[in-house]
């Protein structure tokens, strides 16, 4: 797979934090353990500071350390996401190694095989894993070394040490490939879903959307009509004006220059539009390729600086240039009087529209 998954900020922040409150927990833990030796009897005064130190205070600093220099790595939006996904690999790999060091546990070595190749494979990064592997690896047989010469002191049989450092390589090459097999399902997973996704939104977008313009289409137009017209007459909106937009020549248009030059110049005079919506103007591009304004608390002042305002965009929009001159549109403006039904409101607009395109090019015809 030539993709690479994206870590995206929330996520790093996640694990980041993830290991902030597993130091404190650890260091918790650590702080009670020695109170609870101290009054057993188990530590000396003298030996509970050197316990406290050795064992908490001192892995403790280390891993906040460490964290918090990654964290910082990770807030710093002019550093590359790679440079990130590394930070926090080395970050997880040296907190695994103050936990062998300093508590020396066995457990030790799953935490540190585990944590640090975890991380990688959720960042869907083969680099960073084999680089966390590396990692793990040194840290495992470190503490390995260490119990091994424990225990070769004490008991001097060594083909048992043997016998278990061969099983345990075994081990460690066995858990490289069963990873990079998981990334290699994980990374096609996550890569298929995605996709997925990404249909089923565009899907979603083509059922509302106008493919050429990108406007909203008649259905959610219409039904944001009905929507509002209910609004008004519940007193819950103040103003409801529909403008209609029609190309004053679009059938000359596409004659003199191709169906794909008006497409062109249709698209181009969408873009225009969806600058002017708001939470108070919705535009629609309808069945019929007429574009409609559907304008809330609105005087019908505010909708022709609107219209005038596309108008001045047209005029000067040089990609927008014919030869017969300037590219103009009638427009039918109908302000709701609160009582028609939403289909008498639309028939008016259509009215207005024809009353417009009646009178000449570049007309506007209002309505109250």
């Amino acid at each position: 797979m030539g993709q690479r998954l994206k870590l995206n900020d929330d996520f790093r922040r996640k694990i980041i934090k993830i290991f902030l409150i597993f130091a404190c927990v650890v260091c918790a833990i650590e702080v009670s353990v020695g109170i609870i030796f101290a009054n057993t009897g188990q530590l000396d005064g003298s030996s509970i500071w050197n316990y406290m130190f050795i064992r908490t205070l001192l892995p403790t600093v280390l891993n906040f350390g460490m964290l918090f220099l990654v964290y910082y790595v990770n807030e710093n939006e002019h550093i590359e996401d790679e440079t990130k996904q590394l930070a926090i690999i080395l970050a997880i790999s040296g907190f695994c190694y103050v936990v062998i060091i300093f508590h020396s546990y066995y457990t030790g070595i799953i935490t540190a095989l585990a944590l640090p190749m975890a991380v990688a494979m959720l960042i869907g990064n083969k680099k960073m894993y084999k680089l966390s592997f590396a990692l793990s690896t040194i840290g495992v047989l470190i503490h390995m070394y260490i119990q091994t010469y424990d225990y070769l002191f004490w008991n001097e049989r060594l083909d048992y040490v043997i016998e278990n450092f061969f099983v345990s390589m075994i081990g460690f090459i066995a858990l490289y490939f069963i990873g990079i097999a998981f990334m290699d399902i994980f990374e096609k997973a996550v890569l298929f879903m995605v996709e997925e996704m990404n249909n089923v939104k565009k899907e979603n977008w083509n059922v509302v959307h106008d493919e050429t313009t990108g406007l909203y289409n008649s259905l959610v137009f219409n039904i944001k009509v009905k929507e509002n017209c209910k609004l008004l007459k519940e007193n819950k909106i103040n103003k409801l004006n529909i403008s209609y937009l029609d190309f004053d020549s679009i059938k000359e248009l596409t004659d003199n220059y191709g169906q794909d030059a008006a497409e062109t110049i249709t698209t181009l005079f969408g873009k225009i539009l969806c600058t002017k919506m708001n939470e108070n103007v919705l535009i629609a591009k309808d069945d019929n390729d007429k574009f409609v304004i559907l304008t809330t608390n609105k005087e019908i002042q505010g909708v022709l600086d609107i219209i005038n305002e596309i108008k001045d965009e047209i005029f000067s929009n040089e990609n927008i240039m014919i030869s017969e001159g300037k590219l103009t549109f009638a427009t039918g403006i109908v302000e709701y009087d609160g009582v028609s039904t939403a289909e008498e409101f639309l028939s008016n607009c259509d009215k207005s529209l024809r009353q417009a395109k009646e009178n000449g090019k570049n007309q506007t015809v209002v309505v109250r």
